[in-house]
């Protein structure tokens, strides 16, 4: 019910700007935004591990009706891909060759810090994550 609006009010009326260069230090707040809620979840990690450990049954899946909030997530996650073509147009030279390193790039990027939080938030809760 928030995410919709707020998308249409602040994500719409960025997205459709000519010039995406005026984002590049939103760019920059948001991997130290990540970083450090990657930080701050590896640092409290122990002390919920050793909390939660003693009743926690670790299962290597669960196919439940919280599939439905887990694949939200994960459409969610990679929404930053959605610039795809605003980025190739501003490239000086863009050819496949380099918009392809630049969505790699990104990936790996985007990959490194969903695994790290996502292992991170499950290895303190264990059976309390959804």
């Amino acid at each position: 019910m928030v995410n919709i609006p707020a998308g249409y009010l602040v994500l719409f009326p960025l997205s459709s700007l000519r010039d995406l260069s005026a984002l590049r230090y939103a760019a920059v707040a948001s991997l130290l935004a990540l970083t450090y809620t990657g930080i701050v979840l590896l640092v409290e990690l122990p002390y919920y591990n050793k909390l939660n450990k003693p009743k926690s049954v670790v299962k290597i899946a669960v196919f439940d009706w919280n599939f439905l909030t887990a694949s939200a997530m994960v459409f969610y996650s990679f929404t930053c891909q959605m610039q795809l073509l605003p980025i190739y147009s501003e490239l000086v030279s863009p050819s496949y060759r380099r918009i392809k390193k630049v969505v790699v790039r990104a990936f790996i990027v985007d990959l490194m810090f969903y695994v790290i939080i996502a292992s991170a938030g499950y290895f303190s809760t264990f059976n309390y994550t959804n």
